[in-house]
């Protein structure tokens, strides 16, 4: 679980949660003590030990590491999933090597433990990756993330029987369940991401329509002006000959308020630039 959540892990977050695991630890083997010397070393005591075991961790980490609760319990199922593999592993290797039920509850603790150290570097890769965007169960995966807790349940409920020792066929299938739900939890997150990208392509076609709309209003208004200073352009040979008249006639004010229309007429014309960018100055 540590592993999911490292990248965004702060420094108070882990202080917090290496505090909680030592304080819980010590009460955690003080309490194991009592009840395997009360009650001895036997498969229903150790079977109620390994299955309520993890409670006070979980609650441990959620309070030291505060996210959203759909994501812990989507983190918590697959390292369930993934400590029963090498559980299963240890049960196999135990059962080969020895024979009365104190040694194999010794030996199953032991080469489990063994294996989960040694997996750790594989068990870095695979959860520092695990964890999708926040978005993923707000959208697709709300159900997803309960997917894992809910496999293991009927496997537990199987483990917990009497017998210490299952059959071959139990033991093979509980390898059948994880690796099936690893290909879907995979498919699954393509899928999304697929989506998602599918999303960003159609607001991103949608965005570039509306800046080509914008680009259109923008170029129908330069069009505009300049057909009227075309036109302009076209009466100035006029209006020159005009005022030419006026002023040969000693008619100055008539001449400056035709200047005087002329320049508005050529201000109605203009389309104002505020910056070089076609999109702003279109906006603006």
């Amino acid at each position: 679980m540590y592993f999911a959540f490292s990248n965004g892990i702060n420094r108070a977050e882990k202080k917090n949660l290496a505090g909680g695991f030592l304080v819980w630890s010590i009460f955690c083997s003080i309490g194991n003590v009592f009840i395997f010397s009360h009650y001895g070393i036997h498969a229903p005591v150790y079977k109620f030990v390994l299955i309520m075991g993890w409670i006070p961790y979980f609650v441990v980490f959620m309070a030291a590491v505060r996210r959203n609760f759909v994501q812990h319990v989507f983190v918590f199922g697959m390292s369930e999933i993934w400590s029963l593999i090498w559980h299963n592993f240890s049960a196999i290797i135990v059962i080969r090597l020895f024979e009365s039920e104190q040694e194999i509850i010794f030996g199953h603790a032991i080469v489990y433990l063994m294996l989960f150290t040694v997996s750790l570097p594989l068990a870095r890769r695979f959860f520092v990756n695990l964890l999708p965007p926040k978005k993923f169960f707000k959208d697709y995966g709300k159900f997803v993330a309960f997917l894992p807790f809910a496999m293991i349940i009927p496997v537990l409920l199987l483990w917990l029987q009497e017998p210490l020792i299952h059959s071959w066929q139990e033991r093979v299938s509980r390898f059948y369940l994880p690796i099936v739900f690893f290909f879907f939890y995979r498919h699954i997150l393509l899928t999304s991401e697929q989506l998602q990208e599918q999303k960003r392509t159609e607001q991103n076609f949608k965005r570039m329509q509306e800046q080509l709309t914008v680009l259109k209003e923008y170029n129908r208004l330069m069009q505009e002006g300049r057909e009227k200073v075309a036109v302009i352009r076209h009466d100035l040979r006029h209006s020159y000959r005009l005022i030419s008249v006026m002023l040969q006639k000693n008619e100055f004010d008539a001449a400056r308020d035709y200047v005087a229309s002329q320049e508005t007429l050529l201000g109605r014309t203009k389309v104002k630039d505020f910056c070089q960018t076609p999109l702003i100055n279109a906006a603006l």
